[in-house]
């Protein structure tokens, strides 16, 4: 019995070491695959595009279940992460914008609500020593970018996507509001 439970152990042990930096490859090959993805918009390549687009969703998603289901999350993931989806998010929707694809207004709120997130993270850092997770509405937002973005990709256009971008932008500033509450609590004495 106790030999059952030793290789158990040693198997969940073993497991757990080898999908230690599984994650943090994900998160890379998130950015990396920026610059296919931003020049397969450039070239008109929807089908790639797309393709490339919904690898990088699924590598997000993929990277935090990981990390979570086997207790190897780290200081370096909790940077890479929110770091890959924001450069990635940026890259593409100022792609999309440069092809008409996708409007003014819902760029600007990606990349300034990004840039305040990541002005308020650098602030924590100094402050708590640490680098704060990411919060649920935030992995939500960013979600939500990728759902506007692939749907763009994809030739939705018109009410619908302006619709969809809305949406986005409802969580783009509720993720906002929740991130400067938590930077003000830190922040209180």
């Amino acid at each position: 019995m106790m030999a059952s439970s030793v290789r158990q152990h040693g198997t969940a042990h073993n497991c757990r070491n080898g999908m230690r930096h599984l994650p943090n490859i994900l998160s890379i090959l998130r950015l990396v695959l920026t610059i296919p993805l931003v020049l397969a918009i450039a070239h008109d390549e929807r089908a790639v595009a797309l393709a490339i687009g919904i690898a990088a969703l699924a590598s997000d998603a993929l990277d935090g279940m990981i990390a979570r289901r086997y207790s190897v999350e780290s200081e370096l993931g909790r940077l890479l992460d929110p770091l890959a989806d924001k450069v990635l998010a940026a890259s593409v929707a100022l792609a999309l914008l440069v092809r008409q694809m996708i409007p003014l207004w819902y760029v600007a709120a990606v990349i300034g609500r990004d840039l305040l997130i990541v002005a308020g993270g650098f602030v924590l850092r100094r402050r708590i020593g640490v680098i704060a997770p990411s919060l649920p509405i935030g992995k939500a937002a960013a979600t939500s970018i990728g759902v506007v973005l692939l749907a763009a990709i994809a030739g939705v256009s018109g009410a619908l996507l302006a619709g969809l971008a809305l949406a986005s932008s409802v969580l783009l500033l509720w993720s906002l509001v929740v991130y400067a509450a938590r930077l003000r609590r830190a922040l209180r004495p």
